[in-house]
């Protein structure tokens, strides 16, 4: 538990519950499949683990969804999961939530907590069924909305300018994935701290060369939104007028010990800059002017 780079910009911190002082399943491993971080278990392992301690004595902490119900009652909003609501004045428990997520399961819930230390079950789930003859939708490949979207972005220009001054560049900053990395996770970990305490601004050689920039030099890299300092990486996989950095490292100048973050949050505009359809502020192929740092 660490006060995040978030959490350092708030007025209000609300402490969640962790690990194992509240009941949890087995399927945030299998969950990771889904985002590309694992191939989950090979076979069809469950476990369920109920709450083992409680919060020291005084702790004012909360399980996460918590947070949200309790936002929700007070706006007098109604909160329902896969067609069924909830009591907005008794809220539920945590081990009825997880019952009602797993209700679909080819193995009950019940079933799962009578094997304490886990247990590979011989159920299998049902395999994808064939499309019902009335079912009418298709994928849209090439939507026109977004092909009308890629053609804005393959055009982009830096809103402040068209012709970059002497020793800056307008290039696109786009985000990466690397080792040891993980969105805000880990920044406090000295393990990782040791082999990188910071996320470098990697660039294509040419483009380094035009910025006359060397490994290690700092940049500023500006939008209307803000201007963040970062340090030069050269990359032969990046292509020509394109900038990437990982993203989720608070801004940290030089400590002495190598010691320095770059938060490309502060570029991003999320008031006017967002996709239209699902809210998410625009966080990749993002316009920047590229300066060599000056020091102040």
């Amino acid at each position: 538990p660490q006060v995040s780079g978030t959490g350092q910009l708030t007025d209000y911190v609300i402490g969640p519950k962790f690990g194992f002082e509240i009941p949890a399943i087995s399927f945030a491993n299998e969950g990771m499949v889904t985002y590309g971080l694992s191939i989950g278990y090979q076979e069809p392992y469950a476990q369920y683990q109920p709450a083992l301690v409680d919060p020291p004595a005084g702790a004012e902490v909360v399980e996460d969804w918590r947070v949200f119900y309790e936002l929700a009652r007070r706006m007098q909003l109604p909160l329902a999961y896969r067609g069924t609501a909830y009591d907005m004045q008794n809220p539920p428990c945590t081990d009825e939530l997880i019952a009602e997520f797993v209700k679909r399961s080819p193995v009950p819930l019940e079933r799962v907590r009578d094997f304490p230390e886990g247990h590979i079950f011989p159920e299998r789930s049902q395999p994808a069924e064939p499309r019902e003859p009335s079912w009418p939708h298709r994928l849209q490949l090439a939507a026109d909305g977004m092909m009308d979207e890629l053609r804005e972005l393959s055009g982009t220009q830096h809103a402040a300018s068209n012709v970059a001054p002497p020793h800056a560049l307008d290039l696109l900053l786009v985000s990466r994935r690397e080792h040891h990395v993980y969105n805000s996770v880990g920044h406090e970990l000295e393990a990782l701290k040791k082999k990188r305490p910071f996320n470098p601004a990697y660039m294509n050689p040419g483009d380094a060369d035009r910025l006359e920039v060397e490994p290690g030099d700092f940049i500023d890299i500006s939008t209307a939104t803000g201007t963040v300092t970062g340090r030069v990486e050269i990359a032969e996989d990046i292509r020509r007028g394109v900038i990437s950095m990982s993203h989720g490292f608070p801004n940290r100048r030089d400590t002495g010990d190598g010691g320095h973050g770059t938060s490309t949050a502060m570029l991003i505009d999320d008031e006017t800059e967002f996709d239209r359809l699902s809210g998410l502020p625009r966080m990749s192929a993002i316009p920047v002017r590229v300066e060599v740092s000056r020091p102040q």
